[in-house]
């Protein structure tokens, strides 16, 4: 399959450097979810600007506002089960990235046409929040774009 860089600014990112896959046709559902997996594994190393620039976005709200939900949906829940009170409104701890290590997502994507979703791991375990995805064809070819990531 055929693919070229775009150098797109993407919107997540201030950085005009980063540059996220074009696809010359639409690409295959694996090459689909190996885009995920980079953008997964760039967040993981604490990356955010460089995740936020390795996948297309449908809206601007990657960062921050993207990754503080994604902190309130998987960390909050662990902290206040071992008896932490939390306040969810503070916007200072959750800009600390290192709980960004413990993210991943399960390998298998769950696929409507060109939609598709992934269940987000946290530590390990399968949570109930998901990432939405979808292929979808701009001017300069196909890319991974993604939706949302939200409780399921």
């Amino acid at each position: 399959m055929a693919s070229k860089k775009t150098t797109k600014k993407s919107a997540a990112s201030d950085d005009t450097a980063t540059t996220f896959k074009v696809f010359d046709e639409r690409p295959s559902n694996e090459a689909a979810l190996l885009e995920v997996e980079r953008f997964f594994d760039a967040l993981a190393e604490g990356e955010v600007e460089a995740a936020g620039a390795a996948i297309a976005h449908q809206g601007k709200d990657f960062w921050p506002h993207q990754v503080r939900s994604l902190w309130q949906d998987l960390v909050v829940p662990v902290l206040e089960d071992e008896g932490e009170d939390v306040d969810i409104d503070d916007d200072k701890t959750w800009r600390k990235l290192a709980w960004l290590e413990s993210i991943g997502f399960e390998k298998e994507a769950h696929w409507d046409d060109d939609d598709f979703y992934v269940n987000v791991t946290y530590d390990g375990e399968v949570t109930d929040v998901s990432a939405e995805f979808s292929l979808a064809k701009r001017p300069e070819g196909w890319v991974v774009q993604r939706k949302i990531m939200h409780i399921a």
